[in-house]
């Protein structure tokens, strides 16, 4: 018999109180170790909630500053250097689970193979629908302008999806397997539902705290840099409520993020990056 293995599920949440306590009881009906709640300060009644739990497998997190996306998954690292687990599974506050298995039995699944770091899995709209842009290639800089700009073009119903499919190769991948039923190595999976490697996450050091956008991106790059591949299973896990408690920031995020990583991964200069893009 193998032996069992230890995984633990992480929920980030900022002024998610509606939202968290069904997160908690939907993970618990799996045979998680610990579920871990990670607070980014929230200036809603989440503290208080959160404080309230009594189930033992249940701990919170409460952040004294808002770190972003990225920084509050990371507080989960200071509770690993006193817990063993094998495996980490991210999902979001604002992610209700539909998966109606143990989701742990899933995750070890994934990682037989040595050479596997992380795993993302299949994540709905709200309207059932496979939700793109939850995996793919990772950022490409000459790619990535060009296809962003064919993807616009796309959604003005200026050129169809079929051309769209042929000439943006950086993000035709979250179409293209959408009809996939297998397990795909990918670049990237997102980081609303996805498990990592513990020993990995913890090598790494996490997220990337300067990025509160396209995260994903970059702890990806960085696994893949270490020798291990990125793999994404079709299964949907989760339903997105697409409840956005950081809106009002997300498109100079975005674009912050979007400069970091390629000034990281690819040493591009801030002139350049302006030209790419086109901004002023």
């Amino acid at each position: 018999m193998p032996t069992p293995k230890s995984t633990i599920a992480v929920i980030p949440t900022y002024n998610s109180l509606d939202l968290i306590a069904a997160r908690v009881t939907e993970l618990l009906t799996s045979s998680f170790s610990t579920v871990v709640i990670c607070d980014d300060n929230s200036s809603d009644a989440t503290s208080e909630t959160l404080k309230a739990l009594t189930e033992e497998r249940v701990v919170p997190i409460l952040g004294d500053q808002n770190l972003g996306p990225g920084g509050n998954r990371n507080r989960v690292l200071e509770f690993l250097e006193r817990q063993d687990s094998d495996h980490l599974f991210f999902t979001d506050a604002d992610c209700q689970v539909t998966y109606r298995e143990n989701l742990v039995e899933l995750i070890d699944e994934g990682f037989e193979e040595s050479d596997v770091g992380v795993v993302g899995f299949g994540i709905l709209n709200p309207d059932g629908t496979p939700m793109k842009w939850n995996y793919g290639d990772l950022m490409h800089p000459v790619l990535e302008a060009a296809d962003q700009r064919l993807e616009e073009m796309m959604d003005r119903k200026q050129i169809a999806k079929e051309q769209f499919m042929i000439g943006a190769p950086s993000r035709a991948a979250s179409y293209r397997m959408l009809s996939e039923k297998r397990p795909t190595v990918v670049g990237w999976v997102a980081e609303g539902c996805f498990a990592i490697r513990t020993e990995l996450f913890k090598e790494l050091g996490g997220f990337d705290t300067a990025m509160r956008f396209h995260e994903a991106h970059d702890l990806n790059a960085r696994v893949q840099r270490l020798g291990y591949r990125t793999v994404f299973n079709p299964i949907p896990l989760v339903q997105h409520l697409e409840y956005d408690s950081r809106f009002e920031r997300r498109p100079e995020d975005e674009i912050a993020a979007k400069f970091h990583y390629f000034q990281k991964h690819w040493g591009m200069s801030e002139e350049v990056f302006r030209h790419l893009f086109s901004l002023a």
